[in-house]
């Protein structure tokens, strides 16, 4: 999170995007070991799902921030899309690659059933509405979210380029959108994505971006008590696949967002680099688990020889070290070179002001 309410990095939601990428690779390390027969001691986890919702309300309590702070700039659109599209679109992409080729050489390993070139370019240009029937999700399945935060981000261009509020734009149609999601009898790819009520969850997160002031003046017993409500919500309401997700955990998560939001003046200045590391490579672990859990459990059928707890806990601990190491040498990087791009093809304006003459090098 470079860029929040008030100018600053909420120290309380960058690890609570950590525990939303943990919730995920949890609950994909418990399915891996149960598909692949590996042991039935160990169940599902299904409530881990709910990391992504968590992820839907804090994108909207960033984004809301990115598009205040640019509104009136001239080209504000235009920069907002370029710094999204460089934040999403590199890691993903290379991602995306390793699967399609680990697809191509080794197809068992995989468990991928559809490469057809349609389905390849929709994934790669967020384009869910291209996907074949049998596929509803990307090449790279966890890119489903990424389908929804891509539109979220569209949203929010078109209201920077009306130089209107993020709010006034994005909270009608999201909730028309939602409205019109739950009365579809049958939903395709499409209007899985476009119409669906979990776009609600980027309001939630917008609202608490709005309110973040007085959110930051409730009693911190109070925020810690919302805190634990909230997770807990998550943690324990059956909600997977439910027409009431967007309720239940999608309520749940805004809860535990709103509240870390409103402990940030008491629990910054005892989060440590570590803690903000984990949480820069959220990202990359969100994406990387998706091969590091696959590939231990393959391993694991091998070999034999290590149970199916440690093995999700070795998926675990293997994960999160390959997210840190891809954040610092490949997704830091390239943002830093991406953010330099951007800087020249797109400067940032000051409202009123006219934009700094490029350099002809």
């Amino acid at each position: 999170m470079s860029s929040a309410p008030q100018g600053e990095t909420y120290r309380g939601v960058q690890v609570l995007r950590f525990a939303a990428a943990f919730m995920v690779l949890l609950s994909h390390a418990t399915a891996v070991v149960a598909d692949r027969h590996l042991s039935s001691a160990v169940p599902r986890w299904v409530n881990g799902h709910s990391g992504v919702d968590i992820f839907f309300v804090i994108s909207g309590f960033v984004m809301y921030s990115s598009c205040v702070n640019g509104r009136g700039e001239e080209g504000a659109w235009k920069r907002f899309s370029l710094k999204r599209i460089a934040r999403v679109v590199p890691l993903y992409w290379i991602a995306t690659t390793a699967k399609l080729v680990l697809a191509l050489a080794v197809p068992w390993a995989t468990q991928q059933s559809d490469l057809s070139l349609r389905h390849v370019i929709a994934s790669y240009a967020f384009l869910p509405q291209l996907f074949p029937a049998a596929s509803p999700v990307p090449l790279l399945p966890v890119g489903w979210t990424l389908n929804f935060e891509m539109f979220f981000y569209a949203m929010c261009a078109i209201a920077l380029y009306l130089n209107r509020r993020p709010l006034s734009v994005v909270g009608p149609a999201f909730a028309i959108l939602a409205v019109l999601g739950i009365s579809f009898a049958r939903k395709g790819p499409m209007e899985t994505t476009y119409a669906n009520p979990l776009l609600l969850e980027f309001l939630a997160g917008m609202v608490i971006a709005k309110y973040a002031g007085p959110l930051r003046q409730i009693p911190w017993h109070l925020a810690l008590l919302a805190l634990i409500t909230g997770l807990l919500g998550d943690l324990l309401f059956d909600a997977d696949g439910a027409n009431l997700r967007v309720l239940l955990w999608g309520g749940s998560s805004a809860i535990a967002v709103a509240a870390a939001v409103s402990l940030e003046p008491h629990i910054r200045a005892h989060i440590g680099r570590t803690l903000l590391l984990l949480g820069d490579a959220s990202y990359a672990l969100y994406l990387v688990h998706t091969f590091v859990v696959p590939a231990l459990a393959i391993t694991a059928m091998k070999l034999g020889g290590i149970g199916p707890w440690s093995l999700v806990a070795l998926s675990a601990l293997c994960s999160v070290a390959a997210s840190v190491v891809i954040f610092r040498y490949v997704e830091y990087p390239i943002g830093r070179g991406m953010k330099s791009l951007i800087d020249r093809i797109a400067p940032a304006v000051p409202k009123g002001g006219s934009a700094p003459a490029l350099s002809a090098g």
